[in-house]
């Protein structure tokens, strides 16, 4: 496990601490309403509740990418190599059908 494994783990950590803490409670919130049959808190509280997870869901992508980044800027930096070079190795062979 590197430091970037490390960040990650952290990451994920955080994101189901604060799903945990956010949205959790807006989900028990919004099943006691529909028990209740408060239809319009409900509603209220599932839109909430879907907008607080998305924002936590984007939040959490936009740190991975950021650690991913992270990661290749320090392989590139090691092998002394450019963002271009890493992807100008990747060969793809295409195989066409001559029967066309």
């Amino acid at each position: 496990m590197n430091e970037y494994d490390i960040l990650r783990f952290e990451i994920s950590h955080r994101y189901h601490a604060e799903l945990e803490l956010k949205v959790y409670s807006l989900h028990a919130r919004h099943i006691a309403a529909l028990s209740q049959g408060d239809w319009e808190i409900a509603c209220e509280l599932e839109r909430t509740r879907d907008r607080v997870h998305q924002k936590l869901l984007e939040q959490r992508n936009r740190s991975v990418s950021i650690v991913d980044w992270l990661e290749l800027d320090s392989y590139l930096r090691k092998s002394k190599k450019t963002y271009p070079d890493c992807y100008e190795d990747i060969g793809v062979k295409v195989e066409t059908d001559s029967e066309f």
